[in-house]
C-alpha cells in the first residue's frame, strides 16, 4: 500500500510516483521517484519549460551512461525518459518532458562540506577534488565539456560514497576543427559565480578551458568552504556593477596582493592558512586568459597532490574518506 506522502505529491505517467522534491531550478524540478512496477527508487528531473533542451540533454546522457565502467563510475546513470501527463493533486495534469536518473543515495557532495565547521583534512580534500578533475577528463575524452560544474552538481553514491557528476543540461560536444584545434562555443550557461570571464563576456571560447576555471572555484569551495566568486564585496575605491567583477578584473592583472586581501576582508577567511602550492593551482585555474589555464593533466600532476600520491597512501585516504563521510552523514539526517 502506498503512503500518504508517496501519493500527496503526483505521478509521472501513473508509473513513477513522486516521493519528494529534491532541487527546483529555472526551467526544471528534480524529484525522489519510485517505480511502480519494479518498486525501485530514482531521480525525476521534470521539465517546467525550455522542454526543447530535453532531446539534447538525453543525447548526452545515453553517450555517459554507455561509457560508464568499473574504472570510470563517477557519472549519475541514466535510465529512460519520456514526455507524458505530470498529474498534480489541486491541479490540471499537464503535458511535461522527464528524464529518469539512478538516484544520488549519499545526496550532495556540498552537504558533507556545510553541515559542520569543523574542516576536512585537507588531504581528504585533495582526493575528492582528484576525482573529480578525473571524471571530468573521462568525460572530455568521450568528446564532452560540461559547461555547469559546481559543486551543486556533484553526488556521493553508495556505501563507498563514489563521487558522481551530474546534470548535463547544458554540456556540449567537443569539435575539433581539421588542424586538431578545439573549435570555439557559444551561449552563455551555467552558473554565475562558476562561470568562466569569457563566457560572462558572451564572446566564444573553448567549453574545456571553461570547465577547468568552474573546477578552480569547486577547488576553492572544497578547501575554503565559501564561494569566492559569489559573496564577496567590492572595496569603496572601486566602481564595479558587480562583486564579482572586481575579483575577476582583479585576476585579469594580475593584482593578486589586492586579490587575496579582498577575500580575507570580505569573507572571513584567513589566507594564511591556505598554503602557496594551493594558491598557486588555484590561480592558475581560475587565469583570466583561458590559454594559461593547466590542461586537466597538468592538474593531477601539480606539487600540490605530492602527499596524498603513492597506492599505499591512496587506500589510507579512501578508508579515512569513508568513515568520515559516514560521520558527516548522521549530521546530515
Amino acid at each position: 500500500m502506498k503512503s500518504d506522502s508517496e501519493i500527496s505529491i503526483g505521478t509521472l505517467d501513473k508509473r513513477y510516483t513522486l516521493i519528494e522534491m529534491l532541487g527546483d531550478g529555472s526551467s526544471s524540478q528534480v524529484y525522489k521517484v519510485k517505480d511502480s512496477f519494479s518498486n525501485k527508487i530514482y531521480a525525476a528531473k521534470v521539465f517546467i519549460k525550455n522542454i526543447e533542451l530535453i532531446e539534447k540533454e538525453i543525447e548526452n546522457n545515453k553517450i555517459i551512461s554507455q561509457n560508464i565502467s568499473t574504472e570510470f563510475p563517477n557519472f549519475i546513470k541514466y535510465i529512460t525518459s519520456s514526455v507524458g501527463p505530470f498529474e498534480l493533486k489541486n491541479d490540471t495534469p499537464k503535458t511535461k518532458a522527464y528524464i529518469i536518473f539512478e538516484l544520488g543515495t549519499k545526496g550532495a557532495l556540498i552537504d558533507y562540506f556545510t553541515c559542520t565547521k569543523e574542516h576536512l583534512d585537507e588531504r581528504l580534500i585533495k582526493l575528492i577534488f582528484i576525482k573529480i578533475v578525473k571524471a571530468v577528463k573521462y568525460l572530455h575524452k568521450l568528446g564532452l565539456c560540461h559547461r555547469d560544474l559546481k559543486a551543486d552538481n556533484i553526488a556521493l553514491s553508495g556505501d563507498e560514497f563514489i563521487i558522481k557528476l551530474l546534470d548535463f543540461g547544458v554540456s556540449s560536444k567537443i569539435i575539433k576543427n581539421n588542424n586538431g584545434r578545439t573549435r570555439y562555443q557559444t551561449g552563455k550557461v551555467g552558473t554565475k559565480e562558476y562561470e568562466a570571464p569569457e563566457i560572462i563576456k558572451g564572446i566564444p571560447y573553448d567549453g574545456e578551458k571553461a570547465d577547468i576555471f568552474s573546477l578552480g572555484v569547486i577547488l576553492f569551495n572544497l578547501r575554503t568552504g565559501l564561494k569566492g566568486f559569489k559573496i564577496a564585496k567590492c572595496y569603496s575605491s572601486y566602481q564595479i556593477k558587480a562583486p564579482s567583477d572586481l575579483l575577476y578584473n582583479l585576476i585579469r592583472d594580475n593584482n593578486y596582493e589586492i586579490y587575496w586581501k579582498l577575500i580575507e576582508k570580505c569573507l572571513d577567511l584567513n589566507v594564511n592558512d591556505l598554503s602557496d602550492q594551493f594558491k598557486k593551482l588555484y590561480l592558475k585555474m581560475v587565469a583570466y586568459n583561458p590559454k594559461e589555464r593547466p590542461a586537466l593533466d597538468e592538474i593531477i600532476n601539480d606539487a600540490y597532490f605530492d602527499d596524498i600520491k603513492g597506492e599505499d597512501q591512496l587506500q589510507i585516504l579512501e578508508h579515512e574518506m569513508i568513515k568520515e563521510s559516514r560521520k558527516r552523514e548522521t549530521l546530515i539526517k
